[in-house]
Formats: structure tokens, C-alpha cells, sequence
């Protein structure tokens, strides 16, 4: 069985944000099919990880990112268990994950959530350019990258001329066997608990709300699809906000 180790720079376990619950089911699925062991903090409930080893490595504090001790400890433990390679959740740890490749040898594939830099000049953080410097760089010295959409692995492919043998699409997956069964029961429940008429739309929406893209979706459907949606005067609907 191939043996894999995954850097996770935060805590994700219970998961209660799309990018914990991308990170947890990862691991989940992968330590099925792998010896997979995951370093992470102490915060996790690693009793949730039933499927791989854990390892509570990295710091609390935002320190952790800059550690000096982690590139002698993760290459040790890579040495010891045979590991060949190593993924790394975001960008963050792109110099970590550069010193451990030149002391081991191991496979590095970065496992992306987002083209970063561009989220966070979205929340108008002063330091977008300097990240975005770190991750191109971080991206050309991988040799495996995942992404979540086409769109971003076409980004780095076309922007940052990212060879497209390096890159693999991997999308948020959908955990459940089969079609829901009770889908009309659970509607019925919604119209009932928040006194939606039969013959309505429900048009919902659901995702953290402190997460600056997120709310400005929130925003264009408020603020841009709603008053397009009120003048259809035949069009009866109800708009249900999950945070």
C-alpha cells in the first residue's frame, strides 16, 4: 500500500467550513486507499480520523508557519517510514515543503482550495502582492498540483505557465451513495417551518457568511438577481439564507 503523508496548516476536525470539510474528506477517502498519515495541530479532534495516522506537530500560534524546527522533523519522519510523497493543503507552507523536498527526495503535490493571492485581494488585504509572488513560485516548484475547478487550474496553466502534466483536477465531492429519497418531505418541512406557500420557489443559499466571498455573493443576489426576480410578476419565490 502506497504510504503518503498530508500536511494540514490548520485545524479542520470537526469540520463546520467548506475548506475544513475538502481537507477532511480528502483525508478520509485517501487513508482508505493509502497508508496515509496527516500532520496537524493539537486543536483537531483526531479522534474523527478513523482512516489514518495522526500527528499533532505543528504549533497553535500562527508561529507554526514559521517553525524552524519542522523541516529537520517532517524530513526525518519521511525517512523513517519510507514516505515518497508528501501533500501539502494551500501555499502556506511552500518553503517548508521545498526544504523537506531537498532533504528527502519526496513527490511534492500541493493540494489548492483557491487561487489564494486572488482571495485575499478580494478582502483587500494590503499583502496580496507579495503572496501572489510566493505562490506562483510555490506552484512552479511542485510537481503535482490539485485544483478545485478547471477555471483555476486554466489560471495557472495560461498566467503562470504552470505545465498542464503537473495539474490534476480535483473538485469538492458530494458524500452520499445515492440520490436524496426524501427530498419532497424535507421541501415540505422547510415551507412548513418558515410558512412558505406550495406553489413558491425556494431559491437557497448556504455557506459561512464571515467569509468575505461568500457575503458578496450574498450581496449580488440581494442586491442584483432579487430586484430582477421581484418584477416577474408571475414568478412567486422565497430566498432561505444558510450561514
Amino acid at each position: 500500500m502506497k504510504k503518503l503523508l498530508a500536511i494540514a496548516p490548520y485545524p479542520y476536525l470537526p469540520y463546520f467550513s467548506g475548506g475544513q470539510k475538502f481537507i477532511a474528506k480528502t483525508f478520509e477517502y485517501l487513508g482508505r486507499r493509502s497508508d496515509l498519515t496527516v500532520i496537524g495541530t493539537k486543536e483537531n479532534d483526531w479522534s474523527l480520523a478513523t482512516t489514518y495516522k495522526t500527528i499533532p506537530l505543528l504549533k497553535s500560534s500562527f508561529s507554526r508557519y514559521f517553525d524552524p524546527a519542522l523541516p529537520g522533523r517532517i524530513s526525518e519522519l519521511i525517512k523513517k517510514n519510507e514516505i515518497d510523497t508528501v501533500i501539502w493543503e494551500h501555499p502556506y507552507f511552500a518553503w517548508l515543503a521545498y526544504r523537506v523536498k531537498k532533504r528527502t527526495g519526496a513527490r511534492t503535490v500541493i493540494h489548492t482550495h483557491n487561487i489564494e493571492y486572488q482571495r485575499f485581494r478580494s478582502t483587500g488585504r494590503w499583502w496580496w502582492p507579495l503572496l501572489k509572488i510566493y505562490e506562483k513560485w510555490c506552484f512552479k516548484k511542485a510537481d503535482h498540483l490539485l485544483f478545485i475547478t478547471p477555471g483555476e487550474k486554466e489560471f495557472a496553466i495560461k498566467n503562470w505557465n504552470i505545465p498542464p502534466e503537473k495539474c490534476i483536477d480535483l473538485p469538492f465531492g458530494v458524500d452520499i451513495q445515492a440520490f436524496p429519497t426524501d427530498r419532497d418531505t424535507c421541501r415540505e418541512r422547510i415551507r412548513s417551518k418558515h410558512k412558505i406557500g406550495s406553489a413558491d420557489k425556494i431559491i437557497f443559499f448556504n455557506g459561512l457568511l464571515d467569509y468575505k466571498p461568500n457575503l458578496d455573493a450574498l450581496k449580488v443576489i440581494l442586491d442584483r438577481i432579487n430586484p430582477v426576480l421581484l418584477k416577474q410578476s408571475a414568478f412567486h419565490y422565497k430566498i432561505i439564507i444558510c450561514g
